[in-house]
C-alpha cells in the first residue's frame, strides 16, 4: 500500500446536520469514485486500510460518519437507514456524483440495500459485507457489549483504552489499527473523562426504525451488479457468485440479475 496517499477530511451540511467524511487519493474521474460506508457503530475509520489501497488502484474512495457517529453531527431525534440514505445523496449531490459505486460493512450494506432498491438511477456496482439473509437469533447477545459502552464514562483515556483491548480481544488482535480507531472513537471531556462518540439516543433510535424494514422486500428488485460477502466464511448462492465477481471488475460486462442471499451477518 502506498504510504503517501493520506486520508483529507471534509465536512458539508445535509440535511440539517453537520456531516463529515474523508477521502484518498485525487477526484479526477467520476465513474471511480465509491462510498465505504461503516456498521452500526463504527465511523470512517474503519476504512482507513482499505481507502489508500483502493486509491492507489485509481478508485476515490469517500468513507462519511453517519449521523449520530464520529465527527458528523448527533441530532436529537431522526436517524435510521432511510435519513442516512438521504445524506448520502446529498454528498453525492454535492460532488457531482449521479452515479457512484458502494461498498458498505453491516449496517453500511443494509444501507447500501436501500440505496440500490430505491434509488437505482444512482448506483453503479455494490458490494455488502456482512449483512444479508435472516437476523442472527443471537444478534442482541453479540452486540450487548458493544451497545453496553454506549453512554459509559470512563475515568480516563487510559482505562478507555484498557477497557477496549480486554472487551475486543476475543475478536481481533490489538494492534496499531485498533488503537488508532478507539482512541479516534474517544471523546475527552474537560476533566479528563472519556466517552465513546456514538451518541447512545441515536443507536438506540436506529436500531427501532431499522427494525420496521424488510430487507427481503428490497433484495428481488436490485438490479446493480452486487456482490454480498458473507461472514465467518460462509458462502454466497449463485446468483451472487462468479458473474457478479466479474461485473465488479469490468463495468462493460454488468448485468441486471437480481441479487439475494442467505445467511446471517451482525450489524455491528
Amino acid at each position: 500500500m502506498n504510504k503517501d496517499i493520506t486520508m483529507t477530511p471534509h465536512s458539508l451540511e445535509a440535511n440539517g446536520i453537520h456531516l463529515h467524511y474523508v477521502t484518498w487519493g485525487q477526484f479526477s474521474q467520476p465513474e471511480r469514485a465509491v462510498l465505504l460506508v461503516h456498521g452500526l457503530t463504527n465511523n470512517h475509520l474503519v476504512w482507513s486500510e482499505l481507502g489508500p489501497g483502493l486509491a492507489e488502484h485509481g478508485w476515490y474512495p469517500i468513507a462519511p460518519d453517519l449521523r449520530g457517529r464520529g465527527w458528523s453531527g448527533k441530532p436529537p431525534h431522526g436517524t435510521g437507514i432511510p435519513y442516512h440514505v438521504n445524506d448520502l445523496l446529498v454528498l453525492c449531490d454535492a460532488l457531482g456524483l449521479q452515479r457512484v459505486h458502494f461498498i458498505g460493512h453491516s449496517l453500511g450494506a443494509l444501507i447500501g440495500y436501500f440505496f440500490a432498491a430505491i434509488y437505482p438511477h444512482r448506483l453503479s456496482r455494490f458490494v455488502a459485507v456482512d449483512a444479508g439473509g435472516r437476523t442472527s437469533p443471537h444478534i442482541l447477545d453479540i452486540l450487548r457489549p458493544v451497545l453496553e459502552r454506549l453512554g459509559r464514562v470512563y475515568p480516563s483515556l487510559d482505562a478507555y483504552l484498557q477497557n477496549m483491548q480486554e472487551e475486543s480481544s476475543s475478536v481481533h488482535p490489538w494492534n496499531d489499527f485498533w488503537q488508532r480507531y478507539y482512541r479516534f472513537d474517544a471523546e475527552v471531556r474537560r476533566d479528563g473523562t472519556v466517552t465513546v462518540r456514538a451518541s447512545k439516543a441515536a443507536i438506540e433510535e436506529e436500531m427501532t426504525v431499522n427494525a420496521t424494514i424488510n430487507t427481503d422486500v428490497l433484495l428481488p428488485v436490485i438490479k446493480a451488479p452486487a456482490l454480498i460477502i458473507r461472514p465467518y466464511g460462509e458462502r454466497s448462492d449463485s446468483s451472487t457468485s462468479s458473474s457478479r465477481r466479474k461485473n465488479w471488475r469490468s463495468p462493460r460486462r454488468s448485468s441486471t440479475g437480481r441479487a439475494s442471499c442467505s445467511g446471517a451477518g451482525s450489524p455491528v
